[in-house]
This record gives structure tokens, sequence and C-alpha cells, in this order.
């Protein structure tokens, strides 16, 4: 054995084993010593800091906590037609529920938190299990400092930390999309040999997100791949019970959806979907041509990371070649066929969870190189990523508190909505105010934002969006116009008041009386059995 690769299997040796073997009493260096559980928790605390969180309810929000709004205050919300429609995830809105109702906002607060904080604590125990060298306090803290480093610029996390096209796990707010960090932490219980923790791991997040169904049979196909070739025939069995089990439930959530009367509506659906609603999530010739250098950039940091996962740990090298080449394969399919029901099984949604996985395989392995050379000071690396670590977390709070302290969109409109209308009254409004229904609490005819995804709920909510389309169309005729609203006041559940520009010449063309105005809004009774001059004009 040469003096090179003698020192090597040194710096491999377990630290304690180190000091037994040589009979020194003196301790490890302080970057030399392994993480406790505290620094975890510490390390996943700040992370969930700097990665800060939007003020409640912001952007998708608005359609994936609306069934758990409704389930959470059932006097709220009861005229609103989309609450009526089939769930996509119900096991998470019946979790946000409970979180609002025990803890209002705070609770959609904290589990964000949980979720950003177990995203890093995921990742960063992956590499360190991949890279033994790093499993010490400073390469797990340069590790995680790397990782809030990408995390706070966002063009490198856009990259390097989200997927393809506008796929993500962690964004700026509590959604269903976050519990993909279940599917991370099923990467790191692979590598840790507990494939059937993996598995359910991965199962959990397809039970909160359909659209992870797909993610988790990959993750369930390496295992049970990985354990067949060590022999280990009845645990790939179990796992394989367990992967059917989960597709079934799944399947039971998803069977109100996938169902359609007839085949031609659920042609129109997927066309509305995938068309008009999402081509930037759906369309391989949409999403592709807008990053094209950024979708490049990912799929060489993908096959970096899976090249790093076969080299280093077999369970983890199937998954992520198995993920990688499965929906690269499919991807192609969808971009070449046009298939639209292709397309919305999103096969590139698992780039969600293995862009972050490879980036931070192939942080490990710069790092790992690193603390090879004899010259590299642990104290000195442990002490930059602690500044790293404390300056991003003081950063997020920072920038939190000043978008916090921005009030609620349209704080007069949401105010006059709540003091001169019931809580159980619909309005006619833009269809760009979907807030309308979580800040002002009150039942909207349709907007853009908020979807049904049952085939005829969606046929139906894109029939409202193009009659309200018409109604505030103001390149259209007053004819065309007033026609469009009084088809708009006869969608059940009816429609009691109008929301219209101030300025807009519908406002006297109405002959509806009006309640209320600012010098951007006004507000209309359309309903005989609304009050009427309740409020200054």
């Amino acid at each position: 054995m040469t003096e090179h690769e003698q020192h090597a299997g040194q710096e491999a040796t377990p630290t304690l084993q180190r000091r037994r073997d040589t009979g020194s009493d003196e301790p490890p260096a302080t970057g030399q010593r392994k993480p406790s559980k505290l620094l975890w928790v510490l390390a996943g605390a700040s992370f969930a800091l700097a990665h800060g969180t939007e003020r409640y309810f912001s952007s998708n929000q608005h359609t994936y906590l609306l069934h758990a709004f409704r389930l959470a205050y059932p006097s709220r919300l009861k005229a609103d037609w989309l609450t009526g429609t089939t769930d996509l995830t119900p096991l998470f809105s019946w979790l946000a529920a409970a979180l609002l109702t025990v803890a209002g906002r705070g609770g959609l607060y904290a589990a964000h938190a949980v979720l950003a904080g177990l995203w890093l604590v995921a990742l960063v125990g992956l590499v360190t299990r991949v890279f033994p060298r790093l499993a010490t306090l400073a390469g797990a803290a340069s590790i995680c400092a790397g990782l809030m480093m990408l995390d706070a610029i966002a063009p490198l996390r856009r990259v390097l930390l989200d997927g393809m096209a506008q796929q993500v796990i962690l964004g700026a707010y509590l959604q269903p999309s976050a519990c993909g960090v279940f599917l991370l932490l099923a990467l790191l219980l692979a590598v840790n040999d507990k494939p059937r923790a993996a598995a359910l791991s991965s199962l959990a997040a397809a039970l909160l997100h359909p659209t992870y169904l797909f993610s988790a049979g990959v993750v369930c196909m390496g295992l049970v791949s990985t354990c067949w070739l060590r022999d280990s025939r009845r645990r790939s069995v179990e796992i394989a019970l367990i992967a059917c089990a989960g597709a079934m439930l799944v399947g039971l959530e998803l069977w109100p959806i996938a169902s359609s009367p007839d085949a031609r509506t659920a042609a129109l659906a997927r066309t509305v979907l995938a068309v008009h609603r999402a081509p930037h999530h759906a369309l391989v010739s949409v999403w592709f041509p807008q990053r094209p250098f950024a979708a490049a950039t990912q799929l060489g940091v993908c096959a970096a990371g899976v090249v790093i996962g076969l080299r280093r740990q077999r369970a983890l090298g199937w998954i992520l070649s198995l993920a990688g080449l499965s929906a690269f394969v499919l991807t192609v399919l969808a971009a070449l066929t046009g298939e639209l029901r292709l397309a919305l099984l999103f096969p590139w949604r698992v780039s969600a969870w293995l862009v972050p996985a490879s980036t931070a395989l192939v942080l490990g392995a710069v790092f790992d190189h690193w603390l090879r050379r004899p010259r590299t000071s642990t104290k000195l690396l442990l002490g930059v990523a602690t500044a790293c670590l404390m300056g991003a977390a003081v950063r997020g709070v920072i920038l939190d508190v000043q978008a916090w302290r921005e009030t609620s969109p349209e704080a007069a409109l949401v105010t006059a909505l709540r003091a001169n209308t019931a809580v159980d009254d619909v309005l006619v409004a833009p269809l760009d105010m979907e807030w309308v229904r979580l800040e002002a609490e009150r039942a909207v005819v349709a907007d853009t934002k908020s979807h049904p995804f049952q085939a005829n709920e969606v046929v139906e909510w894109w029939s409202r969006v193009q009659l309200v389309t018409t109604l505030y169309d103001v390149t259209r005729s007053l004819p065309v116009r007033t026609d469009a609203l009084a088809h708009v006041l006869a969608i059940e559940p009816h429609a009691a008041w109008l929301l219209l520009p101030a300025q807009d010449p519908l406002v006297v063309a109405t002959h509806l009386p009006v309640v209320w105005r600012d010098a951007k809004w006004a507000l209309l009774t359309a309903s005989s059995s609304a009050p009427r001059e309740r409020a200054s004009r």
C-alpha cells in the first residue's frame, strides 16, 4: 500500500476509531466532530428562516387551500360553486383544515417551516451518507451553507434547486407540492438501507399530492430492483406490495377526477387544462423554449447526480437513473406525439426532486474533493459556513418582515366587500381577482387561477370563464357585454353583486344601483334582495 493510500484510509476511518488506534486522548478538532441532533434541528430552522414564506394567502393557495378553508370554516363560502367540486388533494386539504382549525394561519406557517427544514436535512443527510468524509460538523455545515446560498440567489435557485416546467417542491408558501419533501426523505432512507420506510415516505408524497404518483412509482421500482440484486427477494416482494397498496389508495383519490361520462367531455377538459390553463406546466413545446439553457443545465446536473449515485451508492444510483431515464423518455414522447394525456401525467415533475438531489450530490463531490487537500482548515471552513448560515437566516427574516408590512391586496376593497355584502353572497369579479375568496371571504362566479380537475367540472368552469371574460372585455360593445352579464347572473348560484372598474361605461349602462365606489372600483347591486345605498359612494 502506498503512502497516499494509507493517508486516504486514515481519513476514511471514523474519528473515534483513529483515537483508539493511535492511543491519543486528544479530542477531535471542532470541525471534525459529528453534528448532533440539536445541530440538525438548528440547521433546519435556519434554512426555514432563510427560505422565508409569503403572507398567507398567496398565489396557488387560493386554489389548493380553498377546500381546506371550507372544511375549517363551514359557515363561510357556502355559496361558492368551486368549493363543491371534486378535490384533487383531499388528504392535504384535511390536514390543512386541521391546522387552520387548531392554529389558524399560524399553523400553515409552521407546517411550511417544518417542511423547509426537512428539505435541507434530507439533502444534507443524503450527501453526508454518500460522502462519509463530509459526515463531520464542518462538512455538514458547508453543505448546508452551500444549499442555503443557492436558495437565496433566485437565478441559481431556479436552475439548480427547482425543477423543469416551473415544477418546484419548496415554494414561498405551503401548498401540496411541498409534500415532495417526502421523496427527498425517501432517498435518505434508501441510502441508509431502510427500503420499506423509503417506500412509505415516497407514497406519502403521492397521497398528499397525486401528481407525485409517477415519482413514487419510480422510487419504489428502484428499491425493488436494488433489493432483488442484493438477493433480498422477500424484501423486494414487501416493497412491491407496499407500492401496490399505495397505488390503490392514490387511485381511490383520483377516481372521482379520472372518471368522465363520455370521451368528448374528457378530451375537452384535457384541452382546457393543458392548452389554456397551464401550458407552462403541461406542454413541452411551451416550457422548454422559455428556458432552454436552464433546462439543458438541469439535464447536465441530473446526469452528474446519476453518475455519482451509481459510483457511490447502488440504491441511490438505481433510483436516480430510473427516474431520470423514464422522465426523459416520456418527455420526449410527449413532445413528439402531442398526447395531452401524457402531458397531464407530468413525467418531468420528477425533476422537482431529481434536480435538487443531484445538485446536492455535485456540491458534496466538490466539498469532498476540497477536504482531501491537506492544507484545508476545517475550523476556517466551519466558521465561514456558520457565518453564511446565520447571515442567510437574518436576511430571510428581514425580507419577510418587509414583505409582511404590506397590506393585503386591495385592502379598501376587501373592507368594502365585507361591510356591504353578506357572507353567503356571490360576487361577479374580474378573473384575476382569485384572492377575493380567501381575503374577503366572498364567493365569486369564476377566476382563472382556481379551477376544478374533474372533466365535467372543468368544462363548466371554462364556460364560466368565457362568459366573465366577455363581460369584462372593454373592446366589446356594450350590448354584447350587457348580454354576457345577463348570462353570468343566470348562473347558479346566482350572483348578488357586480364589481366593475369605476370608470367602466358598463357601470352606467347596466342601470344597477351602486352601493360603494372609490377611485378604482364600483360595487353594484345585482339582486333586488341586496341592500342598497348602504355605503358612501
